[in-house]
């Protein structure tokens, strides 16, 4: 008997030792951050809110110079659904994870409902070489550490202002004539807040029936029009001159 209670608190012992519970820590410029290391304590998983509220996600690991890590792939214990990120390297080998991207949305609708019911997340770097490599991060503590952040309240806000976007991107397309690439439209708005679009409208360049000009018309700040031509899927009937 006492040789099993033994082997129980060597395992237990063992288990906690490979994975660290989440931690919570205050940064000198007042910026709040939750961090836990993985199961080999080779790079840590960090989410950090700034004391302005914006909300960031981090983890530190060893990479290959050349190989770049261009895609985050999450998977939480017992679930089969696989999230993707878009993310792009930062200096002193940080990861940054674009987790709130208008693309991403149904991505982070995910992540957000398992991120505190969970009990491990696996994570698979994706990189331009191949040489792809997955950590595993255990969820113990994680809710305290998460809650202390209002973690769960922002990711919530954020997908509301994402479905808003989707939808006022889908109000955009709707008033074009169909592209040739769909996802350019969305590139050439990368820099323009879709919430504040209130009109689009169109014309042709240079009398051309295959490629237009797009404007858009900006809530307090006048007309934008978008860098560079748009080619559609087939010509319009009837050249437009101007806007």
């Amino acid at each position: 008997m006492i040789k099993k209670q033994t082997l129980f608190i060597l395992t237990f012992l063992l288990t906690s030792t490979i994975f660290s519970q989440w931690q919570y820590a205050t940064e000198a410029n007042k910026s709040k951050n939750i961090f836990v290391t993985d199961s080999k304590n080779e790079s840590t998983f960090s989410i950090q809110k700034s004391k302005e509220g914006k909300v960031k996600f981090f983890i530190k690991l060893e990479t290959e110079k050349e190989c770049k890590i261009n895609q985050i792939q999450f998977k939480f214990d017992g679930i089969k659904s696989i999230v993707k990120f878009e993310a792009q390297q930062t200096k002193n080998d940080l990861v940054e994870i674009l987790y709130d991207q208008v693309n991403d949305l149904e991505n982070l609708e995910i992540f957000s409902l398992f991120i505190k019911k969970r009990n491990i997340l696996y994570v698979t770097f994706l990189d331009r070489c191949g040489f792809n490599q997955t950590k595993n991060y255990t969820l113990k503590g994680s809710s305290k550490a998460i809650d202390r952040i209002s973690l769960i309240q922002h990711l919530s806000k954020t997908i509301r202002i994402l479905k808003a976007k989707k939808e006022k991107l889908a109000f955009i397309a709707n008033n074009l004539p169909r592209l040739d690439d769909k996802n350019l439209l969305e590139k050439k708005l990368i820099d323009v807040d879709l919430l504040d679009v209130e009109e689009v409208t169109w014309k042709s360049f240079q009398n051309d029936k295959y490629n237009i000009k797009i404007r858009l018309k900006i809530n307090g700040s006048g007309f934008k029009e978008l860098f560079g031509t748009f080619r559609l899927y087939k010509p319009v009937k009837s050249i437009k001159s101007r806007y």
